[in-house]
């Protein structure tokens, strides 16, 4: 989610995102990323030189609005136990234990007491900044890694990260030159990103990527970097099973009088309407926008509406997000998170949506067959995203004269066919899908000029095929509804 909103630093319009360390200090300041660039405890480990301990603690077994505090084991702790330092991720509270440093017991106890109520106050109070952050967030970055990426996914981080809670302001973020997530306490529009498991997880996601190969930050498209927050939603909306992100964490002031829409209850979610988050080929609407929050303003004493993504990568990224919500929907988890996470390791920081796209729908050839990469093809283009591999010409010396526009069609599909070189002969079409099923068909005379009616024809990618004496002729084309 990469959310950053420092103390004395607060936009009203949008709960934002940054990636980048660099560009984040120049905006706010050194002091807020001091953890130097390369940490010794980020590097990976040399696993058998380390002994592993569990430790009681007490956590959030999802959020507070959906699970009371519960005692667990906190696995994976090195050394004596004493410290959330362990193989997976190195915790601490940036007020409580100091800038960079972990959290420490004197008895290896972690089971404290929760607070839901005043951590915003944390960055200038330390008496309400509670130990319960950092063990909850190092419990679920702990779970995270084991449960999804190490079991289910087969991936074996590389690195340790480093988790900071008690970071003044809304919202969270991630960055890789540190291999740090930090977690922030709370302001106008979000309560503590450390008890919300999907932000978290989230957030360790963007890392996970990056270890991956696939990096992102200043310099880099808006569309590569719409697809690093559009993954990180959708893994941890798999791994939680539900697609509503931050539906916890987000609040908004009193709105008093002030008439307006309802306010969101979540920061994202990826059920979206596909007729209005739609990619439309590279052209979607400016005027997407999502996280509404109608309020009144005790400053100028005006009613005012805010929005937590309303930029670019953030509503763009909600899109492929959705799309891979739909295809889970269609396919099953087990078959999407596998095609999402080996597409994701083959981009990189030149890729955009049609790229993206490409390398999807090879994965889904390579992996599961034709009929898997027409169903990604087909929910893909239900959000107007196509690939950058031509798709639109399949075609020999006999198909010279063949004439389909336009492409993609909408509705309805003009088809030129060739003279034939003995005159006019009869000519039979038929139309299929990319699985061979036959789905329009009808017959013309060779040069004639056809308007067939697709509107009835689902989003996809479709083959026109005609035959002329001995002669056959076939072209792709794509239809959107």
């Amino acid at each position: 989610m990469l959310l950053v909103l420092l103390p004395m630093q607060v936009h009203a319009q949008d709960a934002f995102c940054e990636w980048d360390r660099t560009e984040a200090a120049a905006r706010f300041g050194s002091s807020a990323l001091s953890a130097p660039t390369i940490p010794a405890w980020t590097l990976p480990l040399s696993q058998a030189s380390f002994a592993r301990r569990s430790a009681p603690g007490r956590v959030f077994p999802s959020d507070p609005g959906s699970s009371v505090p519960t005692d667990v084991l906190l696995p994976g702790l090195l050394g004596d136990g004493m410290a959330l330092d362990g193989e997976y991720v190195r915790a601490g509270s940036d007020r409580l234990d100091g800038i960079g440093q972990v959290m420490t017991t004197t008895d290896g106890d972690f089971r404290f007491a929760p607070d839901t109520s005043a951590a915003l106050l944390c960055p200038t109070d330390i008496s309400v900044c509670r130990a319960f952050d950092a063990v909850n967030v190092y419990w679920h970055v702990d779970r995270y890694v084991r449960e999804f990426w190490v079991d289910r996914m087969g991936v074996e981080p590389s690195f340790r990260a480093e988790a900071r809670v008690h970071i003044g302001g809304d919202g969270a973020f991630a960055d890789w030159t540190s291999r740090s997530q930090k977690m922030g306490v709370g302001d106008i529009f979000m309560k503590n990103t450390a008890l919300s498991d999907d932000l978290i997880y989230h957030e360790y996601t963007h890392l996970v990527l990056s270890s991956l190969g696939f990096e992102t930050g200043t310099g880099v498209s808006e569309q590569t970097r719409a697809l690093h927050e559009a993954y990180a939603d959708y893994f941890a909306a798999t791994f939680t099973g539900e697609p509503r992100i931050g539906e916890w964490v987000v609040t908004c002031p009193p709105r008093q009088q002030c008439q307006g829409p309802p306010n969101d209850r979540e920061l994202r979610t990826l059920e979206l309407d596909p007729g209005i988050w739609n990619w439309r080929e590279g052209a979607p609407s400016d005027s997407l926008r999502y996280g509404i929050c109608t309020r009144f303003h005790e400053g100028d004493g005006k009613c005012k509406q805010s929005w937590n993504n309303y930029t670019r990568p953030y509503v763009w990224g909600m899109i492929w997000a959705a799309a891979l919500w739909d295809l889970r929907t269609a396919l099953g988890a087990e078959q999407v998170d596998r095609l999402a996470l080996e597409a994701a390791r083959r981009h990189d920081s030149t890729t955009d949506f049609a790229r993206a796209l490409g390398h999807l729908l090879e994965e889904a050839e390579g992996r599961f067959g034709p009929n898997v990469r027409g169903q990604v093809e087909t929910v893909f283009l239900e959000r107007g995203l196509t690939a950058s591999m031509d798709v639109s010409v399949e075609s020999s010396d006999q198909d010279a004269g063949l004439e389909l526009w336009p492409n993609p069609a909408r509705g309805s599909l003009s088809i030129r066919l060739p003279d034939a070189p003995s005159g006019h002969l009869a000519a039979e079409w038929v139309i299929r899908d990319l699985l061979g099923r036959e789905v329009l068909r009808g017959t013309a005379r060779s040069g004639d000029l056809l308007s067939v009616d697709t509107g009835q024809l689902p989003a996809g990618v479709y083959r026109f095929e005609a035959r002329s004496g001995a002669r056959s002729m076939r072209q792709m084309f794509v239809h959107f509804r």
